[in-house]
C-alpha cells in the first residue's frame, strides 16, 4: 500500500510539473523596453513585439484606440506588429493577450521620447553627485510632489556580448 501510495504522488509531481513546462512554454513575453511607465512617441506608428509559444494569436488593446492590432508568433517564437499613437498624453493602458495568459501594461504616457548616448557623464548618479541634499529645497520639494512624474527615464544597464542580443536589461523610472 505504501509503494502504491509513493507511486501515485510520484506521478502527480510528474504531471505537475509537465503542465507547468508547457504553461511556462505558452506565457507571453515582452522586451525590457515594453513596459509599465514607458513613453511611446506621440502620432507615430510604432513597433510592439515578443515572444509566444509558435502559432499563438496575440492581441494588443492600448487604451488610447479602439482597434486592437494583432500577430501571430512564428515558428521560431517572435511576434511583431505595429500600433498607432496618439498626441501627447496619458497615462494610458495596454493589455497584449494571447490563448491563455495576458499582461497589462499601465502607466504608459505618449509623448517625445529622446534616446541619449555616448556621454560618460550620463552615467552620474544622485548618490554620486552627494545626493539630494545637496540640491535647493524647491527642486527635492518639486520632485517630491510629483511635479516632474510625466518623465520617464530607461536605462539600458552595461551588459558585453560577441553577438547582438534581441533584448537588454533595464526599466522604465519615474521621475519621483
Amino acid at each position: 500500500m505504501r509503494k502504491l501510495k509513493i507511486l501515485w504522488i510520484t506521478c502527480l509531481l510528474i504531471l505537475v510539473g509537465i503542465s507547468v513546462h508547457f504553461h511556462a512554454i505558452a506565457a507571453i513575453k515582452l522586451p525590457a523596453l515594453i513596459g509599465n511607465n514607458m513613453v511611446l512617441q506621440q502620432n507615430a506608428v510604432i513597433n510592439v513585439w515578443g515572444w509566444a509559444a509558435a502559432g499563438e494569436k496575440i492581441n494588443i488593446q492600448a487604451s488610447w484606440q479602439s482597434a486592437t492590432a494583432n500577430a501571430t508568433t512564428s515558428a521560431d517564437g517572435n511576434w511583431k506588429t505595429t500600433i498607432q499613437t496618439s498626441k501627447a498624453g496619458g497615462p494610458y493602458k495596454m493589455t497584449i493577450s494571447g490563448r491563455d495568459y495576458s499582461i497589462t501594461l499601465e502607466n504608459i504616457m505618449i509623448g517625445e521620447v529622446w534616446i541619449c548616448s555616448g556621454q560618460s557623464n550620463m552615467d552620474f548618479t544622485m548618490r554620486g553627485l552627494g545626493g539630494w541634499k545637496h540640491y535647493k529645497p524647491e527642486v527635492r520639494d518639486e520632485v517630491a510632489k510629483g511635479i516632474y512624474s510625466g518623465v520617464r527615464m530607461f536605462t539600458v544597464l552595461k551588459d558585453t556580448s560577441a553577438i547582438p542580443q534581441v533584448d537588454c536589461k533595464g526599466n522604465w523610472l519615474t521621475a519621483d
